[in-house]
């Protein structure tokens, strides 16, 4: 019986020693989080998290944390200011190269803001759990719905926005099926949206550079007409993130960097294939990558990927 008592005792001694163990590695691994979109701007580096905008500004040695304390989906900038996507309804700007924000979101977004793109002072937000756009047309001071023409199913989202000169190209996906999927365009500033190509197919990513308009869906597709025509690119890796310098196209996929020096027509690895890459960028003609827990540069000199941060502290 003493016996028994005794091994007991050991093993709840045991047991309570793993748990707090358990415990500490469970509490410190909650003061670091996830990074979910970056960004660069005057040669500072962004990053949107499941909780705050941080932001470095000497190669990710030092993290300022700012005033949002909200999770962020997606930037987008112009010359002068940086815009932020919340798919809890607010959208954030600061005019101060992102040192401060100010949440410019409104009642008119109901459903969250997904995607984002800006434009002189236009900014056009789309959305999370239903195909809805709004439109400002004065840097957030006001919003309107436009989102006439589009389908009203909640589990689709505004996956990603271009605005190219007078029009709105928009990628829309299904979470939960390839239903209600494509690419749509409005020339009218969201008044009326036509369907432009990839008709129930999930789209992910438009982008527009060197007079060519880039959609991914399973696969890399390129128009060089605005959309009227489109060629599939020769890429079998799916496509998280895509960023275009000069001739090259730079791929982000779930399993590292490509490019393509050849529009598409061939591709070299780049490395980081254990990564899952949700955002490319450049930093100083240098090109940055990002996953979930960390931020990478490739020096240019020997193509080798430098560790700028990994685990970004929640504080």
């Amino acid at each position: 019986m003493k016996r028994f008592i005794i091994i007991l005792l050991f093993v709840s001694i045991q047991f309570s020693y793993s748990q707090v163990d358990w415990e500490w590695e469970q509490a410190g691994w909650k003061n670091f989080d996830i990074i979910n979109t970056m960004t660069t701007f005057d040669d500072n580096i962004f990053v949107g998290t499941r909780n705050n905008i941080q932001y470095s500004y000497d190669e990710g040695k030092t993290w300022v944390k700012t005033n949002v304390t909200n999770q962020i989906q997606n930037f987008a900038q112009n010359e002068n200011v940086i815009v932020a996507s919340n798919a809890s309804g607010a959208v954030y700007i600061s005019y101060d190269k992102g040192e401060t924000w100010d949440n410019i979101g409104s009642s008119v977004i109901t459903k969250g803001a997904f995607s984002i793109a800006i434009k002189g002072t236009t900014i056009v937000a789309g959305a999370y759990g239903g195909a809805e756009i709004y439109i400002s047309n004065d840097l957030g001071g006001t919003w309107e719905n436009k989102s006439t023409g589009l389908a009203t199913n909640k589990d689709l989202t505004i996956s990603s926005i271009e605005i190219v000169e007078g029009d709105i190209f928009i990628g829309i996906r299904n979470g939960y099926s390839s239903g209600g999927g494509g690419l749509y365009y409005s020339s009218n500033m969201g008044e009326s949206w036509k369907l432009k190509g990839f008709s129930n197919i999930n789209v992910s990513k438009v982008f527009y550079t060197a007079n060519k308009l880039f959609v991914t869906t399973d696969k890399l597709n390129v128009s060089n007409d605005m959309g009227n025509n489109w060629e599939q690119l020769d890429f079998s890796q799916s496509i998280r993130s895509i960023i275009v310098e000069g001739n090259t196209i730079y791929t982000g996929t779930y399993s590292g960097v490509y490019a393509s020096e050849d529009a598409g027509t061939s591709w070299s690895e780049l490395g980081l294939t254990d990564k899952s890459i949700n955002s490319l960028t450049f930093l100083n003609n240098s090109l940055v990558a990002s996953y979930s827990d960390g931020i990478y540069l490739l020096n240019k000199e020997n193509g080798e990927w430098v560790l700028l941060v990994e685990k970004i502290d929640l504080g």
